[in-house]
């Protein structure tokens, strides 16, 4: 028969590391745990644990979240739902001297070495106080009823594979990823024993295998989604939609509601691209509709879609973004983004800035850019602007709303 709750009543751990994002003030913390909770019945409250680790290098930082985190969910604190915990500098090697490994720079090498070390002291943290444990990030969404959808998949898989060591809830990054806590120890020692060898992620994979699964055990459903666009690293923006997420019109609904609303001064739209459809026209990427956008047919090498404003502008921040809000597809693939300040010529009465006055501003992520999370600086008297293929694509190309602000 098989034992639960071998080390308290719990069934489950809820670890949640949280830190600073750079170049914003935005915290998603607060909606996250929110959501976490509307997505729990009473009985699963009873049964479930959620620690929230502050783990930013500023400690007043960390404590001001424990504060504010307090005086929202007191009640929570009081029964034992919620803890929060903080690191500490003297937990941390010198990690100005990581290795070079993936290519990656500097700060992303310190980074996500600081990021193994986060989840290891987490887990050890964790080992002893349910049966079960899984990591989220602290800029999601949760599925309703996630906890009975994460029981029910863990019976089915206990009965058909037994000695299944990791399960995956999502298909993002570290999302989701359900561990006995049993096996927690194992899997801190390994992330601190290769802190600097590689990202979290590919960490994990090799661990798996060492533990013996040689391949992911995904969900049908995933139970998690992103929601926050600004990454804790600087310059990185994570604009990551899982099409697997089990309430996907749940989602549709939040970023539609919750998408950015820039200044947008009046300009005009051109592209020679080809429309996929009569009812995906190229101004829907520049109509303030948040719900509409451009689809195009499998754009070319050099093909273009640019926005021309009726006079040159000062922004503050760009965003643009590709691709359909519920799964994904159709994203620029190699694209970049760019600018011109001018001249113009007069085309079939309406102006364009020249081709040989544009310069490269920046590159798309994922199939988004943001000038603000990636770090861009936004020239100055900006007349156009425009998205430019940069080789053949094998998909379709949707363009969501251009969104500018003014400085």
């Amino acid at each position: 028969m098989k034992m639960y709750y071998l080390f308290s009543s719990g069934f489950l751990t809820i670890g949640i590391p949280t830190v600073r994002r750079p170049r914003s003030d935005m915290n998603y913390l607060a909606e996250t745990v929110d959501s976490l909770l509307e997505n729990m019945n009473d009985d699963d409250k009873k049964r479930v644990t959620i620690i929230i680790m502050a783990a930013d290098n500023n400690v007043t930082y960390n404590a001001d979240v424990a504060e504010k985190l307090f005086l929202r969910y007191k009640g929570h604190f009081n029964s034992g739902l919620i803890r929060v915990i903080q690191t500490n500098s003297t937990m941390y090697p010198n990690l100005d001297t990581v290795k070079k490994t993936y290519k990656d720079d500097k700060p992303r090498l310190k980074w996500r070495a600081k990021q193994n070390i986060d989840f290891a002291y987490m887990m050890l943290y964790s080992r002893n106080i349910s049966t079960f444990y899984i990591q989220i990030e602290d800029d999601l969404m949760t599925a309703t009823d996630f906890v009975s959808e994460i029981e029910k998949f863990e019976l089915e898989m206990t009965k058909s594979n037994p000695k299944w060591f990791l399960l995956e809830f999502s298909h993002l990054g570290f999302i989701g990823k359900f561990f006995h806590s049993s096996d927690l120890d194992f899997v801190a020692k390994q992330l601190l024993h290769r802190y600097d060898d590689r990202p979290c992620d590919l960490q994990l994979g090799v661990i798996r295998i060492i533990k013996g699964q040689e391949k992911p055990i995904h969900s049908k459903t995933s139970l998690f989604q992103h929601i926050g666009w600004f990454s804790s690293l600087e310059g990185k923006v994570m604009p990551l939609l899982d099409d697997k997420f089990k309430d996907k019109t749940k989602m549709e609904t939040y970023f539609i509601e919750n998408a950015l609303k820039g200044d947008n001064p009046p300009g005009h739209v051109f592209t020679n691209m080809v429309a996929a459809t009569t009812l995906r026209q190229p101004i829907h990427a520049y109509d303030g509709n948040l719900s509409t956008y451009f689809w195009a047919t499998t754009p070319k090498p050099n093909q273009s879609f640019v926005w021309v404003f009726n006079k040159q502008h000062n922004f503050s921040r760009i965003v643009s973004e590709t691709g359909s809000i519920d799964t994904r597809k159709d994203i620029i693939g190699s694209g970049e983004f760019e600018y011109s300040s001018g001249p113009t010529l007069l085309t079939n009465g309406v102006a364009q800035c020249v081709n040989k006055s544009y310069k490269k501003m920046t590159q798309y992520m994922s199939g988004s850019m943001d000038t603000l999370a990636m770090a861009t600086q936004v020239p100055t008297n900006v007349r156009c602007l425009r998205l430019i293929i940069r080789r053949r694509s094998k998909t379709w190309l949707i363009i969501r709303d251009l969104q500018v602000f003014f400085a």
